[in-house]
């Protein structure tokens, strides 16, 4: 044997193991991304199953508690303070990374709310109040759509919510909820 007919050979064997692994390399792709997405799954199924069996009662506690706040007008100051730092704390413990965002942004507008300057007080109060409404209730809506979400993995409109709690809600009423639900789940 020559040694180019000896290079040819392997030549022609390398290619083969070459064409070989290359027709498999599909395969090994396909199969990993299946192990991954088998893995993230059984990972979030087991999540869901440990809140749903450890938790149930408790997350069916949360969306009723927020949803009192978005029907009873006085649910803030019967909640007190401590009330809603135990409510914010349970949030925090069942919901969604999106869902504690939102309940972090609305304890931000109580802040602001409660410590505006009283020497500010003009015509104009009425208007900021006004505003605040709208904002605190559109907040309170998006809180219990997003928990809603969270554990039932159902979605609606806030704005459905806020048609239960105002029963004579107009067009420009409802604009400017949906202004404000904008904003916040920006």
């Amino acid at each position: 044997m020559t040694w180019v007919q000896l290079g040819s050979g392997l030549i022609v064997i390398l290619g083969v193991l070459y064409w070989g692994f290359a027709k498999k390399i599909p395969d090994m792709f396909r199969d990993a991304l299946k192990q991954n997405r088998n893995f993230n799954f059984d990972k979030q199924l087991q999540i869901d199953n440990y809140y749903r069996l450890n938790g149930q009662s408790d997350m069916q506690k949360l969306i009723l508690e927020w949803s009192n706040l978005l029907i009873d007008n006085e649910g803030t100051k019967k909640m007190g303070p401590f009330g809603l730092l135990a409510l914010q704390g349970q949030t925090i413990g069942y919901a969604s990374e999106k869902t504690i965002k939102t309940v972090g942004n609305f304890m931000q507008f109580l802040y602001v709310q409660n410590t505006q300057d009283n020497s500010e007080q003009n015509q104009s109060e009425n208007k900021k109040g006004d505003e605040d409404t709208y904002t605190f209730i559109a907040f309170i809506a998006v809180i219990v759509s997003l928990l809603k979400q969270d554990f039932t993995g159902q979605s609606f409109d806030p704005i459905d919510l806020i048609r239960i709690k105002i029963n004579d809600l107009n067009k420009i009423s409802e604009a400017r909820y949906r202004d404000e639900i904008r904003k916040i789940k920006e």
